[in-house]
């Protein structure tokens, strides 16, 4: 057979094929290997040098301009997963015979930044551990640094309950030169799953030759939501951040989200530490509602409580000056230390400076006034505090001012038992307060008012002590709790005048309880300082210095809660008592309604329920443990009707008012000595 060219050529080309496709394919397979191994050593490298675990699932590179461009370049927390992903980075470089290539730029592409506390710890504990001594490089200058370029980044940070969310990140070059324009899309602060901040773009212009300082920054239509109101919000329409020679200037405007009114402006001066040189705060008709979860913890409730005026805060050679003029119409106020209910709506005006030394650590409160309708009370002091002490001093004035103005400035709530009171004539108040906590014996506590000076027109219907010269009666609590009527006259069959009581009850419970109640005009002020200061001494409130006179006020027209609204009420109620009513009828009426234990009310009860005999044959030993009861009539009460042993420090306390009785001329001191040596003893239930 023949074979002729033709023939050849048609066997030689399908083998030649087949061998150029192998060759292709091996050759492909080939550098697809060699691709793979140069993606192997090229992460193992990374990872080493940055001591955290990095991946790159391509590598290629440019000419023109010369480049090295990462494809899908991941940087892990190894089992806490992604914190870094790029889908692409490109890294241009500068070429050189004389020297090592220099990256010149490097750009990241949707680079996608996640961070947790557990990955942030991760990759920390990782990065204290590299695996390779690496030879330090030298160090750059930051304008040799490379000029690195973010497009359409993301951000996600979460720490505990706190996240943070940004996208639409670009870092490029900025039109001022040799500056960097960081630009944030929609940006967002959580806190709990609620909204904190929200910003729908911002920009900032950051100085690479001083660490990224920013220059100017500014960001539209931000809104700040406070914790616990998700419905208000504080919008801003300016927020501007910008460098000067001498530090930084930020300015703020905004209003209250979803009203017309309630404008605020802030500008704040910044020297080069950040410290505030300047602050001007601008209000008009700033609705408080948006500060409601704040407020509240201050017992205010913001309702529709609107607040106008400025403040301004001057820094002075490390010293600051606050002054401020405020005003704030319906305000309310919820406080269990102010009232039992609320008090409000009233409307309110602040002004005055307060210098602020840090160095010397002490507050100085200048001319500072505050007004509630007509009443006005001026204010001066100053704090100064130490390593050895604290002291304080505050002087307090509220002018002469027609006492019926002054009562009808009392915001609503604040004094229900005196609504319908009508006063003539003018009061004046000062007050002085000297306080240093290493010498509290000197403490000292004046109070001058001339009360005289007001005439009552008419009392209070709900609380009119002229009823006192005759019967009334007064709800108290039952032995168990329940509420029943406490008649102060005839109609109780265990009622005692005055003259019946016997004269060691009489005594015991004066000695006790008011030692000069026969000589001052319802207020005791040498034991208004002793009280003062002995809280103070302890740290919290364990002594009232109340007159029967006071007390009995609080008995029959008042609660027992200790708050600011009561005490004013009572002390108001105690001078008008004292102008009408004689003082054998008001300690009559105080000892026939003193409660003595549960359920146990005036001295005739407590006599037969102690020791089962008359209140007009009580010894003074028996007297002495009666008044003793009054602190805490309820606990004393309860522990000596199980029988307990009344013990040596309830010996001793009876033996000390007994002493006191001796002082006071109602026993004699044989009577003394004998009664001291005598055992108590009590009837048996």
């Amino acid at each position: 057979m023949a074979v002729t060219t033709s023939t050849i050529r048609r066997s030689v080309a399908p083998t030649a094929l087949a061998v150029c496709s192998l060759l292709l394919v091996g050759l492909g397979a080939g550098a697809y290997l060699a691709h793979q191994l140069v993606l192997e050593q090229l992460g193992r490298r990374l990872s080493r040098a940055a001591g955290v675990p990095i991946r790159v699932e391509g590598l290629r590179g440019k000419l023109s301009p010369a480049a090295i461009v990462l494809e899908g370049l991941t940087i892990d927390a190894k089992s806490r997963g992604a914190v870094l992903v790029v889908d692409r980075a490109e890294a241009e470089l500068e070429l050189s015979l004389r020297h090592r290539p220099v990256v010149q730029r490097i750009r990241l592409m949707r680079p996608r930044l996640h961070l947790t506390p557990s990955r942030w710890v991760s990759v920390a504990r990782d990065r204290r551990r590299p695996a390779v001594q690496r030879v330090k490089p030298p160090q750059r200058r930051a304008a040799d640094l490379p000029l690195v370029e973010i497009r359409d980044g993301s951000l996600t940070i979460e720490l505990d309950r706190a996240v943070v969310r940004s996208g639409g990140i670009y870092l490029h070059r900025s039109a001022t030169p040799d500056h960097l324009r960081l630009v944030l899309g929609s940006t967002q602060l959580l806190w709990a799953g609620n909204p904190l901040l929200a910003v729908s773009s911002a920009a900032a212009d950051l100085d690479p030759h001083q660490l990224l300082r920013p220059a100017r920054v500014a960001a539209l239509a931000a809104s700040v939501h406070l914790p616990g109101s998700p419905d208000s919000a504080i919008g801003l329409h300016k927020v501007l951040l910008e460098r000067q020679l001498d530090g930084y200037q930020i300015q703020l405007e905004g209003k209250t989200a979803g009203r017309r009114t309630g404008k605020f402006q802030l500008t704040c001066q910044l020297d080069g530490g950040s410290a505030p040189q300047k602050v001007d705060l601008s209000l008009h008709d700033v609705a408080l509602s948006a500060l409601e979860p704040l407020l509240e913890a201050a017992g205010l409730q913001a309702g529709q409580s609107r607040v106008s005026g400025t403040v301004t805060l001057q820094s002075d050679d490390g010293d600051y000056r606050l002054h401020a003029l405020l005003s704030a119409r319906g305000l309310r106020i919820e406080h269990p230390y102010l009232a039992s209910r609320t008090v409000g709506p009233f409307d309110a005006q602040l002004r005055g400076d307060i210098s602020i030394a840090p160095d010397r650590s002490a507050i100085r409160v200048n001319q500072l006034r505050f007004a509630i309708g007509d009443a006005v009370v001026d204010l001066d002091g100053e704090l100064v505090s130490s390593a050895r002490s604290t002291r304080l001093s505050v002087d307090l004035t509220l002018p002469k001012t027609p006492c019926q103005k002054v009562l009808a400035s009392l915001p609503a709530g604040f004094a229900p038992a005196l609504d319908g009171m009508a006063l003539d004539g003018e009061l004046g108040v000062k007050g002085r307060l000297r306080l240093d906590t290493a010498d509290l014996g000197a403490t000292v506590v004046d109070l001058t008012l001339d009360p005289l000076r007001c005439r009552m027109l008419s009392d209070p219907p709900e609380a009119d002590v002229r009823s006192l010269l005759g019967e009334v009666t007064v709800p108290v609590s039952g032995p168990r709790g329940r509420g029943m009527q406490w008649p102060l006259g005839p109609s109780n069959p265990d009622w005692q005048p005055y003259g019946a009581i016997s004269r060691h009850v009489r005594t015991a419970f004066v000695v006790a309880e008011d030692g000069r109640f026969f000589g001052h005009d319802g207020f005791d002020e040498k034991q208004l300082k002793k009280a003062f200061v002995a809280n103070l001494e302890q740290g919290r409130l364990l002594r009232g210095a109340s007159t029967i006179s006071q007390q009995l006020i609080k008995n029959v027209f008042l609660n027992h809660r200790r708050t600011l609204s009561r005490k004013f009420q009572e002390a108001v109620l105690t001078w008008r008592l004292e102008q009408v009513v004689p003082k054998r009828r008001i300690l009559e009426l105080y000892l026939n309604l003193v409660e003595m234990g549960p359920g146990v009310y005036g001295v005739a009860q407590a006599s037969r329920h102690y020791f089962g005999r008359s209140v007009r044959v009580l010894t003074p030993l028996q007297a002495a443990h009666l008044a003793a009861l009054t602190p805490s009539p309820r606990h004393f009460g309860q522990r000596f009707e199980r029988g307990v042993d009344p013990g040596l420090a309830w010996t001793e306390k009876l033996r000390m008012l007994l002493r006191m009785m001796r002082r006071a001329g109602s026993i004699s001191r044989e009577e003394q000595k004998r009664w001291s040596a005598a055992s108590l003893s009590l009837l048996k239930r």
